[in-house]
């Protein structure tokens, strides 16, 4: 090895363009495949992963020296000898560079009958090559080396045609009549477009791909088609639309998505013997692969640890210990599982469990494992990645703060590793030097001698995505460290040739500089803006924007957007909107306006209780979400008719709307009743900032019926009307839903219910004209059924049930069809739904709540038998309205129900006497839900006499034997009764 140019720029050359050079030189003198295969080694390294993902542009040190040498190969397509043009074609396809001019040439190559497969041209009868000829190899490999080609330079949308990633991809009747070999091929080349997330096919495409083994069409798969189709197919999931059954990568049986309900008599047979439901139960992943292979590496106190007691993302964690005793499986489909279940179970979305911490001193000590001493573990890569993602939830997130920004509870168990990642900076496999330096930039190493280690791993490395890797986290770690000394190292690279070079180095000075732009080179800055325009995903191993598997190509556009736009000031980032707009660079303005929005709206005023108002924007203000409203299509086909902003998930805590109409309602592009300004307490409100003032309780609902008051009995009507519809969207809160939260869903719905409350107060204090639009409105939504908008429905209900109880009168039966039970979220309203039934003669009660079930039961298959759990159900809400010796009997009832269950344990025999029965094959058995006691106790004290004698009975007859309950109960009706 020998040095170039000045040594602070440390850069290493390593003789691999020298070898491209006499490479080239050899192909002038002797054109020969072997020579072209040679030279896409060379220039690129692991072929497999460019047939898999295609070309970016990265590649080895020779790259640039091979691309350059583009026109030879293109001129060797019309080659006397087929392997040389199939060579050459196979190297033309991963040189993206000179796409525009080699892609024609390619698809011209291939010939017009196999281009008629792909869809280029006539059919495959029409001069097609005959199957099994050296033309039809020829024909597809060339066919293969376009639309490989294809894929890496033009937009999946473009390639594979609108509705992708969401519609299976199927051939087409002209490919389907090709021959095998054409129409494994042409699958092959349409499966290369699809985007990288979603990959979903139909059987056609699966067979076609499978139909490839033992074939060949010159250097692709290694001369075997069937490797890179098998290869590729792992990758995909394939859709039966008849059956509704998935296939996956590593699957070893289709898993049944129907919802086809079993008879009870299925459900319960086979079962195993004895009690087994309180018996724990391995998670979901664990279950779903309980044979695997030996580990080759012995945890030392991995099964010491109670794991157990310990919480991933699926309740306890007694199937960690599988899953990183997996890691070092010999067998991949083992490690592949492995990695896959704890993403999901302890790395879950981003979000950290007990379990992660305690399965991170596990996950170093595999990471370490390079086969001297122990067994060499495969994919430590992989293992590295998951530790970075442990230590800082998502490091793509963390790009301009690092270790800063979000430190996850594992953090400092990931940062014990600290001296395994140093010395794994040395470790043979490229991918693995790649990884070590990505943990060392989010786990803010503090030995003193880890830049040291970066800079020496930088003067040797070999791998331009390893040494991408070691800038960037040179960056980093200076940072953390308040240390300038590599400046010289990282700005010797700002002109390499390579720009994920470039990108990584500008982007580690940036780091270095302390993320300020002033004192950032800039040459990096314009390195930079230069990428943020054109840079390719990185296709291989670099994990740095969501690249951490080979089937998807990392996101360098992103980095480079990411931390350019963070280093621009309000100013430069309005002025760069502006000219980005002008230019149609959509995709760079949409990344300006979106930090600008950040800037200008996330203050300490404005939340989700504390909405922005028209009168607090100014210029800058309306000119980015002007720009965001101009750049957001208006989606017709959305269910809900509403097109969300870019930004709607962070929306609600910067108080902004978080669709595209309400936006322009706030900007007054758009106005309607509720814009209409009011005054309240001497400022002046629109009236809809006053409605969602009363519902998140800021203001008191005095305040808006004194407003009203002060209005035409039509122009309330209207304000009503505007309410309903989607502007404001003020019948759902903005606040999103905690669904994982204890009472999160439970607040959302009393929010909807305050709003029906609201609106139908409002409609009864405009008198006439107000009953009038109820009475329209609930003639309406009769006639829908149960397409009826439930809201509406409630609202109209109840402001006619109100005015019939002033009346002395209660709601006409027609009516009682609008509070049906039976559509949801009708039943989830229960404030709004109990106003109403409350001004409702117990029959009519009695009638709308007859079906509502207090309990049912939950049925899951497991490898030792059935598991029964009881489920109670929503009919505990609305059970004390029915009449009372009714509602005792149905409380009673589900006590001695309850104590049957469990009297019964899990004898299969014990089938449900009464309830429902669901049933799954996949799900982990959850435990019984516990029984409403309180609510039991709480609902028979409201029956008074009913309830006593009901009790009675019971304790004569000893059909219940929780006396405590029942005794608490009586006392209580006794109590009530008086």
């Amino acid at each position: 090895m020998v040095w170039a140019g000045d040594p602070g720029t440390l850069r290493a050359v390593t003789g691999v363009g020298g070898r491209a050079l006499e490479l080239l030189d050899r192909l002038t003198r002797e054109p020969r495949a072997e020579v072209l295969l040679e030279l896409a080694r060379v220039g690129l390294g692991d072929l497999a992963v460019y047939e898999r993902c295609g070309g970016d542009g990265v590649g080895t040190d020779a790259y640039e020296v091979v691309r350059d040498g583009w026109p030879r190969y293109l001129a060797l397509l019309d080659h006397d000898d087929a392997e040389v043009r199939l060579a050459a074609g196979y190297l033309l396809a991963f040189l993206v560079e000179p796409a525009e001019q080699t892609l024609p040439a390619l698809r011209r190559a291939a010939g017009p009958g196999a281009w008629a497969a792909a869809g280029g041209g006539q059919g495959a009868g029409s001069g097609g090559p005959a199957a099994g000829s050296q033309q039809e190899r020829v024909s597809a490999g060339l066919l293969l080396a376009a639309a490989r080609l294809e894929a890496s330079v033009v937009a999946p949308d473009e390639v594979a045609g609108p509705g992708f990633p969401y519609n299976a991809l199927t051939l087409d009747a002209v490919t389907a009549q090709a021959s095998p070999l054409i129409r494994g091929v042409v699958a092959l080349g349409r499966v290369f477009a699809l985007p990288p997330v979603g990959r979903q096919v139909r059987p056609d495409v699966a067979q076609a791909l499978t139909a490839l083994a033992g074939r060949s069409a010159g250097p692709w798969g290694g001369g075997d088609l069937g490797e890179l189709a098998a290869d590729v197919l792992a990758s995909l999931w394939v859709d039966d639309d008849a059956s509704h059954s998935w296939t996956y990568a590593f699957a070893e049986a289709p898993c049944d998505e129907s919802d086809d309900d079993e008879s009870d008599d299925e459900l319960w047979s086979g079962a195993g013997d004895g009690d087994f439901g309180e018996d724990d139960v391995d998670d979901p992943y664990t279950r779903s692969r309980p044979n695997v292979a030996a580990p080759s590496v012995e945890l030392a106190g991995l099964h010491e640890l109670p794991w157990g007691s310990l919480e991933h993302a699926y309740g306890p964690a007694g199937g960690v210990p599988g899953m990183l005793e997996s890691l070092s499986s010999p067998a991949q489909e083992d490690r592949v599982w492995a990695l896959d279940a704890l993403e999901a179970c302890i790395h879950h979305q981003g979000s950290v469990f007990s379990a992660s911490t305690a399965a991170v001193p596990f996950l170093i000590d595999l990471a370490g494992c390079d086969g001297v001493g122990r067994p060499a573990v495969a994919d430590r890569h992989d293992i590295l990645v998951l530790l970075a993602g442990l230590a800082v939830h998502q490091p793509s997130s963390c790009l301009i703060e690092g270790a800063r920004r979000w430190q996850s509870e594992a953090f400092a168990a990931v940062a014990e590793g600290g001296a395994t990642y140093m010395r794994l900076l040395a470790d043979p496999d490229p991918l693995v030097r790649t990884g070590a330096a990505f943990v060392l930039s989010f786990v803010e190493p503090a030995a003193p001698d880890v830049l040291a280690a970066l800079r020496a791993a930088l003067a040797v490395e070999p791998d331009r995505r390893a040494r991408s890797s070691l800038l960037l986290a040179t960056g980093y770690v200076s940072r953390y460290l308040a240390r300038d000394d590599d400046r010289a190292v990282l700005t010797g690279y700002l002109d390499d040739p390579c720009q994920l070079i470039r990108v990584s180095a500008a982007v580690g000075l940036y780091q270095l500089c302390g993320l300020s732009p002033a004192a950032t080179d800039p040459v990096a800055l314009a390195v930079l803006d230069e990428a943020r325009r054109n840079a390719r995903p990185v296709c291989g191993f670099w994990p740095w924007y969501d690249g951490s598997s080979v089937a998807h190509g990392a996101d360098l556009r992103e980095v480079a957007e990411t931390v350019r736009v963070s280093a621009k000031t309000l100013p430069e980032l309005l002025a760069d909107l502006e000219a980005e707009t002008a230019a149609g660079h959509q995709d760079e303005a949409r990344a300006t306006a979106d930090e600008a929005l950040w800037m200008l709206f996330d203050d300490d005023a404005h939340d989700v209780d504390h909405p922005w108002l028209p009168s607090e924007l100014d210029p800058a203000h309306r000119t980015v979400l002007d720009f965001f409203v101009a750049t957001t299509e208006p989606d017709a086909t959305s269910a809900m008719a509403r097109t969300f902003m870019p930004y709607w998930y962070e929306a609600p805590d910067l108080g902004l709307p978080d669709d595209r109409e309400s936006t322009r309602r706030l900007l007054g592009t758009v106005t309607g009743p509720l814009d209409r300004p009011v005054v309240v307490a001497g400022a002046s409100l629109p009236v809809w900032a006053v409605v969602y003032g009363v519902l998140v309780e800021t203001l008191a609902p005095d305040v808006l019926h004194a407003v009203l008051a002060q209005l035409t009995a039509d122009t309330r009507v209207d304000i009503v009307q505007d309410a309903l519809t989607a502007p404001y969207w003020l019948q759902q809160q903005r606040r999103p839903v905690g669904y994982g939260t204890p009472g999160g869903p439970e607040a959302a719905n009393d929010y909807t219910s305050r709003f029906i409350l609201l609106i139908a107060d409002v409609l009864v204090g405009v008198g006439e004209a107000g009953l009038a639009w109820a009475r329209d409105a609930a003639a309406g939504q009769r006639a829908r059924g149960k397409d009826r908008d439930v809201v509406r429905s409630l609202v109209a209900a109840l402001a006619l049930a109100r005015a019939a109880a002033a009346r002395s009168a209660t709601l006409d039966v027609e009516d009682l069809p609008l509070l049906a039970l039976d559509q949801p979220p009708a039943g989830t309203y229960l404030q709004a739904l109990r106003a109403v039934m409350g001004l409702l003669p117990e029959p009519d009660r009695e009638h709308l709540l007859a079906d509502r079930r207090l309990y049912g039961y939950v049925a899951y298959r497991d490898p030792r038998g059935v598991v029964r759990r009881w489920c109670n159900q929503d009919g505990w809400d609305l059970v004390d309205l029915l009449p009372s010796t009714l509602a005792a009997e149905r409380v009673l009832a589900a006590v001695q129900e309850w104590e049957r269950h469990h009297t019964a344990g899990n004898d299969p025999s014990a089938v449900p006497l009464t309830g429902t029965v669901t049933s799954s094959d996949d799900d982990k058995p959850p435990p019984d839900e516990p029984f409403p006691r309180e609510r039991a106790i709480e609902v028979l004290g409201r029956c008074g006499a009913c309830a006593v004698t009901a009790i009675d009975a019971a304790l004569a007859s000893g059909r219940i034997t929780d006396w405590a309950l029942l005794e608490q109960a009586r006392a209580l009706a006794e109590q009530s009764d008086h």
